[in-house]
């Protein structure tokens, strides 16, 4: 069929079907649209697409090898979920399945969130060009709270810690007795037996709490476990006023031995 107007094409007066031709209603009246003159060699777009009708709703791209599952690579499914490389919407706690999810609204059972799953090499892939600075910021209610940031040689994670958001500073004292009460341990992982050092979470939240994240224990509403994390970082502080405090120790036992001429 030759290019045409809509309105110049041929009424149809019976039900179309197949897949040969494409019914479109102008002015009530239904004209026949050639699919292969729509699509042969010309982009396809639409302001909107909807399927209604159907117990799952979805809008599937596929490659010339028909809609299988593996080549769908691209799905908006009925709960608002952009699925790209996979047909499901739930990868990241997965062992065997990749690909990329944009969850949709939760209000329609989407999970508002990205998810995404590779196989042996990088998931994220983030690239800053032509200045140094954030290439990753991190917000609580709409307020900045951290970033990663690179440069020419480096990266850099950082938590807020502007004077101006702060009261109360005083110096810190007793970290001497702080790092007395830690408990460092090795130990080895359950999940491949490989070995490890550090702390175990609720006995580090005993002394620093600031380390720790989650509560010892905790499940959810599954009844699986919520497990506890730390964050090393936040024991700098402790451990450099304990080791002034020792320098002061020292100096001072330095001057006693110096006057009693030993």
């Amino acid at each position: 069929m030759a290019d045409s107007k809509i309105s110049a094409l041929p009424a149809s007066t019976t039900p179309l079907a197949g897949t040969e031709v494409l019914p479109i209603v102008q002015s009530s009246t239904t004209k026949q649209v050639s699919v292969a003159n729509l699509t042969d060699g010309r982009a396809i777009s639409a302001l909107s697409v909807t399927a209604t009708g159907l117990t799952s709703r979805r809008v599937t791209f596929a490659t010339t090898g028909g809609l299988l599952t593996d080549d769908s690579f691209l799905t908006y499914n009925s709960i608002g979920n952009l699925l790209v490389g996979t047909t499901n919407d739930v990868i990241w706690n997965t062992t065997n399945l990749t690909g990329c999810v944009i969850g949709g609204a939760a209000s329609l059972g989407g999970y508002s969130s990205i998810q995404v799953s590779r196989d042996n090499d990088s998931c994220l892939l983030l690239n800053r060009l032509s200045s140094d600075g954030n290439i990753q910021v991190f917000a609580r209610q709409g307020t900045g709270v951290g970033s990663i940031s690179v440069t020419t040689t480096g990266t850099s994670y950082n938590i807020l810690s502007d004077y101006r958001l702060k009261e109360n500073i005083v110096p810190m004292v007793g970290a001497l007795d702080t790092v007395a009460k830690l408990k460092p341990v090795t130990y080895t992982w359950k999940v491949n037996g490989s070995s490890g050092q550090g702390f175990i979470a609720h006995e580090l939240a005993e002394v620093v709490s600031d380390c720790v994240t989650g509560e010892k224990d905790a499940v959810d509403a599954e009844g699986k476990p919520q497990y506890q994390g730390i964050d090393t970082s936040f024991l700098i502080a402790t451990l450099t006023a304990a080791i002034q405090e020792q320098q002061t120790l020292i100096e001072s036992l330095k001057n006693r031995l110096t006057v009693a001429g030993i």
